[in-house]
Order: structure tokens, then sequence, then C-alpha cells
């Protein structure tokens, strides 16, 4: 687990945490820009890598037939992943997001045929009947503490089909883990907080080390390159790639 120090282990602390997440997206309009965060032109090579990534993904079959038949988009905002990717490849898919606003701007934003629920609820309280292929988590994780996420984690591994994925895209401090060195002690890279907005930017290894604690092990990892050239300064965009085991 990382550092207990950084993750607001006060309940005060923790509240005002999310209330800054929620205070955003009750005070923005329920579109694209709202949930890039206002970096609209990212949005062409973030579909772009996404599908190249379910590809390398489904050519390799670690994406089974299986898989296919049902995704769910988690934290998915206004639908934008399961419109213009997820929808190009899962039979069917699933959309949940706790702000209410999104969730009803999905319904006329991302109206295809194969999203065939929209549930507003938290993530960590979503408990479905039914199993998933592939879990889709993009640019969510950011914005959940350790304490929940490690329920979000146990939560998916319990809904995620046998050797089903869980896809992490999100920005990362980049480490010994993203040079290809494994998880080592790396004085020079360590998590950013910032609690007044909401917002966590895990180290690779960090992440690596929740999801090995709650049944995952990471498949494959890749560097957003398309993102990282359309917005210079930003945290380093990762997809991680964990399969349930």
């Amino acid at each position: 687990m990382s550092d207990s120090k950084l993750w607001l282990q006060e309940k005060d602390d923790r509240e005002a945490f999310y209330a800054s997440v929620k205070k955003y997206y009750d005070t923005s309009s329920p579109t694209v820009d709202t949930t890039l965060g206002g970096l609209t032109h990212l949005a062409k090579p973030d579909v772009m890598f996404s599908c190249s990534l379910i590809k390398e993904l489904i050519d390799s079959d670690a994406i089974s037939k299986t898989h296919l038949k049902r995704a769910l988009d988690v934290g998915a905002g206004e639908g934008r992943v399961s419109e213009n990717v997820l929808s190009l490849y899962f039979d069917e898919i699933d959309l949940v997001e706790p702000n209410e606003s999104l969730v009803k701007a999905s319904v006329t934003k991302s109206p295809h045929v194969r999203i065939k629920k929209r549930i507003i609820s938290s993530i960590e309280k979503y408990i479905p009947t039914v199993k998933y292929g592939v879990v889709w988590a993009q640019w969510v994780f950011s914005h959940i503490l350790d304490r929940e996420l490690s329920v979000i984690l146990k939560n998916i591994h319990g809904y995620l089909e046998p050797n089903g994925l869980l896809v992490i895209k999100d920005n990362f401090i980049e480490d010994s883990y993203s040079a290809g060195k494994g998880i080592v002690p790396d004085d020079d890279a360590y998590p950013v907080l910032c609690d007044d907005i909401g917002l966590v930017i895990r180290t690779m290894s960090d992440m690596v080390l929740l999801l090995q604690e709650f049944g995952f092990k990471v498949h494959i990892f890749r560097r957003d390159e398309g993102v990282m050239a359309a917005e210079k300064g930003i945290f380093p965009v990762y997809a991680i790639v964990a399969k349930r085991i």
C-alpha cells in the first residue's frame, strides 16, 4: 500500500477532498470539455490510442470472444469512451457514473444502441448482477483515495469474468516500474496529492502494488504518446491493463 500519510486518514480531510471533486462536476456543464478538464483537443488522440490498445488485446487473445460480450465503463462521465471506443468492439456496455447530470447528458451525447444501462451510482457502491469481460476506468481513479479505491478494486475483481481485464487509463508519476525495472525503491518518484482540487497522481509502482493486493496481475502497460504530444507538461498518461487472477 502507499504511504498512508499521503492519503488523508482524517475524516474531515477526506470529506473535503471528495467535496472538491463533487463541486467541480456539480458546477460545470455536463460536456466533454468538463470531463477532459478543458483539454478537449485530447479527445481525438485519446480515442485513437484506446482503439489501438483494444485491437492489440484482441489480436493477442488477451480479450477473448467471451470477454467481448459485455464491458463496464466506470466513472464514465457523459459516455465519451463508451460511445467512441467501447461500442466499436463490445456487444453490450454498461455505464456507471455518480453525477446525475452527466448520466442524463449521455443519453443524447452517447446514444449508441450497444450502451445498455446508464447507472447513477458511486463506483464503490455499484454491485452488478452480471459479469464483465472488461472494466474500463479512465481518468477516474485519480479522484479516489486509496481506502475507497481498495473497495473498488475488490469489487471489480468480483464482477470480472475469469481472466477478465481491468484497463486503467490515467495520469501517473513515472518511476522504476514504468522504466521496466520492476518495483524497486525510487527516491526520485513520489505521488502528488492535490487535496484542494480532489486529485491524486500515483506512481506507477503504487498503482501496481494496489492491483496485486486485490488479485490482479499487470498484463501490459502502454504510454499514450499521442496525448502526451498534444498537451505538453501534463503528468504522463498510461494505460495499465491488469488481468483478474
